[in-house]
């Protein structure tokens, strides 16, 4: 149940009213954020519950950001003159690639098959990327 209502049944889309019904609706879509959903995939998400507090979830980068406000902070975010490492997957339905792009243009780095949790999805890959960054930077 969410909402007051059973999901999937008539009437209007599900709303998430308290904390317990966001948790729930996150646990739900969990397998979005992934490349795979897979052990390492599912132990992470089973730890993020916790992690679920509502102002952490209120303060997320994109939430609640109009596009004005996106496009001017990225305009800001070009400006930064010291080295920077933005990696997103090719996999990520949390924020998509698109964020990564926008917040990075052309220093954004796409790792392919991973998710919205790099170190989690690949892990190898994940720390030769910074490891490679940092010895360049």
């Amino acid at each position: 149940m969410v909402g007051g209502r059973v999901r999937g049944g008539p009437g209007p889309p599900p709303t998430a009213s308290d904390l317990d019904d966001v948790r729930d609706l996150l646990r739900h879509a969990a397998p979005l954020a992934y490349g795979r959903w897979e052990e390492p995939q599912q132990a992470h998400a089973a730890s993020e519950g916790a992690q679920l507090g509502p102002v952490p979830r209120a303060g997320f980068f994109w939430q609640g950001v109009d596009e004005a406000a996106r496009l001017a902070l990225v305009e800001r975010l070009r400006a930064v003159r010291c080295p920077a490492l933005v990696v997103t997957g090719t996999r990520d339905g949390v924020t998509g690639v698109r964020a990564g792009e926008l917040v990075a243009a052309s220093l954004a780095h796409a790792l392919p098959e991973v998710g919205h949790f790099p170190w989690v999805d690949a892990p190898d890959l994940f720390r030769t990327t910074v490891e490679y960054f940092v010895r360049g930077a």
